[in-house]
């Protein structure tokens, strides 16, 4: 509330969504195993970072310093068919931890403990629609404090349409 209200705009942008070939958001990447950048849809026009694989497991880290508020906004394409889910986390390891890369490899149904500081993040729905959104992450990171955010996808739950299992990243912001 104290953002909108006084209209800050003090954040730290990684967009994934810019067509131009000036991708400045590689620096940001400390591992990316298994993500690709493209445009998925007919027109060729819509652009973000995707990993799409039924097995799970795809891996992407990104160096990131915290915004004056510690918020973390991750925006992704939620979608009817062949979007999956990915699990989100932050630490101070430019890899990953053993413990959250063995959650990658497992399907994912219900939430998983806030204690680990592992969120799901959902692509999937039942609308007949692709539409982007946003989750706002529980975990802070303070300002300047360098930190690595790490999303994974999960494997395919045969409960969700199609054949793929997608997640597509837009952005990440740090406020």
């Amino acid at each position: 509330e104290k953002m909108y209200v006084r209209r800050e705009s003090d954040s730290y942008l990684i967009d994934f969504t810019d067509p131009s070939e000036d991708r400045i958001w590689n620096d940001a990447i400390a591992v990316n195993e298994g993500w690709s950048w493209y445009a998925d849809n007919r027109e060729k026009d819509k652009f973000g970072l995707i990993a799409n694989d039924v097995s799970g497991g795809k891996h992407l880290s990104l160096e990131v310093f915290g915004g004056k508020h510690g918020l973390v906004e991750i925006s992704y394409v939620i979608s009817y068919e062949n979007f999956g889910l990915s699990l989100v986390w932050i630490d101070d390891d430019r890899t990953s931890g053993k413990k959250e890369e063995e959650l990658c490899l497992k399907e994912t149904t219900g939430l998983i403990g806030s204690e680990r500081g592992v969120e799901i993040l959902v692509a999937s729905w039942d609308e007949k629609a692709s539409v982007p959104t946003v989750t706002v992450l529980r975990q802070r990171v303070k300002e300047g404090q360098p930190k690595f955010i790490h999303i994974c996808l999960t494997p395919k739950s045969e409960s969700r349409q199609g054949k793929e299992n997608k997640f597509k990243l837009l952005s990440v912001r740090l406020y």
